[in-house]
């Protein structure tokens, strides 16, 4: 017989929204093209997506003067896409090797604390009030002391791999999430040659990450319409068609529940809020529940509310849900022989007053 949990017990969905698996979208190197070709794409979906940069390419505009190589993107426009919910995250300064760097000091040029430093200061500096909390390694290429450090820096780091990161990625996992990057052949006649390989990678979604109620990370860099694909010598490109092909299907995935599709640094900050919640049963009786819920994390940083659902009784037909100066009315549901609601909430230190709704 199947052990009833007490009125007042509170358990943290896996993803948010009872989705089945997670999903990340990353782009590399700070393209114009990630602000004119990617966030317009991502944007007409509801997509929020994680773009990689390395400040010092990051073009300027300076008292009219533009100091631009028009590959790349600016700052206002980078700015822009943060406001609109789009990670801006490091891929460190210049984009050397880390793991082939003297430690150095942040004050000096050419060494591995100025380029992990640097970047996200100046992230933090040109885009207001924004925390720069993850980073990806150039090249792919790490080790154990380089991640002693991008700990001092970052909650996560973006590696290589092709397989999908557990629900659950243990601290030193965060620092070495993998992620699939989708190889190219040199000549690509015609858009329908990507979409064969959307199939595929559409397969390995469903068997890898939604199967197993993973997290998997899409790596692309330039993203341009099919037609221009051969004007750039950017590394393995991607198609307009591609991704909006990808994001149709992601799009109905999502409204199946089968996938939550968010950017690095959300999906890091809902693990760690759920892998670390914590709760207490202040005051309960049959008119009426308290409950603090609470994580140990920075509230600057880890505000991404999670999903909970909580016992209430039976005879409770109608629940007033009272936290933070707002009130809620929940209608409950039984599933194995309890009552539930269901809400989302940043857990810190968050009184939850319910209470019967008659």
């Amino acid at each position: 017989m199947e052990r009833k949990l007490k009125d007042g017990t509170v358990l943290v969905n896996k993803w948010p929204n009872k989705k089945k698996s997670a999903f990340s979208m990353t782009f590399d190197d700070g393209f114009q093209a990630h602000y004119t070709h990617v966030r317009s794409i991502l944007n007409t979906y509801g997509f929020k997506g994680t773009f990689y940069i390395n400040p010092k390419t990051i073009n300027k505009r300076i008292n009219n003067f533009e100091d631009t190589d028009e590959r790349y993107a600016y700052w206002d426009q980078l700015a822009k896409m943060a406001r609109e919910g789009h990670e801006i995250a490091s891929h460190s300064f210049s984009h050397p090797h880390l793991n082939e760097m003297p430690i150095g000091d942040e004050k000096t040029r050419g060494t591995l604390l100025y380029e992990l430093y640097e970047s996200k200061r100046i992230i933090e500096e040109k885009i207001p009030n924004y925390n720069c909390i993850n980073i990806a390694y150039p090249y792919g290429f790490h080790n154990s002391q380089l991640d002693e450090y991008i700990s001092k820096y970052y909650e996560a780091a973006r590696s290589a791999g092709n397989t999908p990161n557990s629900s659950s990625p243990s601290e030193e996992e965060f620092l070495d999430l993998n992620s699939k990057l989708i190889l190219w052949r040199k000549t690509r006649e015609k858009p329908e040659d990507d979409l064969k390989k959307l199939k595929r990678f559409i397969r390995w979604i469903k068997k890898e990450s939604i199967s197993t109620e993973k997290w998997a990370i899409l790596v692309a860099h330039e993203v341009l319409p099919f037609s221009k694909l051969s004007t750039t010598d950017s590394f393995e490109p991607t198609s307009n068609e591609w991704l909006i092909g990808l994001c149709e299907w992601l799009k109905n995935a999502s409204e199946r529940d089968e996938i939550w599709v968010d950017t690095v640094a959300n999906v890091t900050k809902y693990i760690k809020e759920r892998d670390y919640f914590d709760y207490a049963i202040k005051t309960k009786s049959m008119n009426e529940l308290k409950i603090t819920i609470k994580t140990t994390f920075d509230p600057l940083i880890y505000n991404f509310p999670l999903t909970i659902e909580i016992i209430v009784p039976e005879s409770w037909h109608s629940v007033e849900l009272s936290y933070n100066g707002q009130k809620e009315i929940k209608k409950p549901y039984r599933r194995d022989n309890q009552t539930y609601i269901t809400t989302n909430v940043i857990p810190h230190d968050r009184l939850l007053t319910l209470k019967q709704n008659k």
